[in-house]
């Protein structure tokens, strides 16, 4: 079977883009990404290979998928991430460029206090059961190269109207992007996905929520 990397990103809730992200928001981009890859790209999810960057908000929308359905996931994240604390190593720097896990960490915990939901230890948990993690382009704007330069289809959220994204990292990764289809997403045009996510968020954390937890239990039981 063919496999096709699906790559989504878009905006991470920073600058004035933080107060216009909601859980209602956030349950959309989830819906809209579903259905893009079952109903408009027609393909299974056996074979497709989901990509982001480990960032909150649209990067965050793979990772969910990839708890939800059987795919893959592969994560290019933009410095080391820490098993035990379940976050993005902090070195202690002020500054973001040097120090891109304190910014991506930090951006989770708005995340989390927006929609209640726990995006860090849903990224262990998909580590737990096989996502992968590279870490080996660190910073942001590394990370992004990598993203466009591992992508067949691009799908990216911003709040930008028209087929394209938003200035900033998002359309960064847009122009760098040579895959086969690109898609943008504009945020004030999805709102109608809001009561479809309803239903796929309930069954997230029901099932598959019980199912992950149950995975993070078998690997801290069995210890390193």
């Amino acid at each position: 079977m063919t496999k096709t990397t699906v790559a989504i990103v878009g905006t991470a809730g920073g600058g004035a883009d933080g107060p216009k992200m909601t859980k209602s928001i956030f349950d959309a981009m989830l819906a809209k990404a579903e259905s893009l890859i079952e109903r408009q790209l027609k393909l299974e999810w056996e074979q497709v290979t989901l990509i982001s960057g480990g960032a909150a908000w649209s990067d965050h929308v793979a990772v969910q998928l990839f708890l939800l359905h059987d795919c893959h996931l592969t994560l290019f994240i933009p410095c080391d991430w820490d098993h035990k604390t379940r976050q993005f190593v902090d070195n202690g720097e002020p500054n973001w460029r040097v120090n891109p896990g304190r910014c991506a960490n930090r951006y989770h915990v708005m995340f989390k206090l927006a929609t209640g939901y726990e995006p860090l230890n849903d990224i262990q948990a998909a580590v737990y059961i096989g996502a992968t993690i590279d870490a080996s382009h660190h910073g942001f704007h590394a990370r992004n190269n990598a993203i466009a330069q591992n992508s067949d289809v691009l799908i990216a959220f911003s709040w930008g109207a028209g087929n394209t994204p938003a200035d900033g990292g998002t359309s960064f990764t847009w122009k760098q992007c040579r895959a086969q289809r690109k898609i943008h997403v504009s945020l004030p045009d999805i709102g109608g996905c809001a009561m479809v996510a309803k239903e796929k968020r309930d069954f997230f954390y029901g099932v598959k929520h019980k199912k992950r937890n149950m995975h993070a239990t078998e690997e801290e039981n069995r210890g390193p």
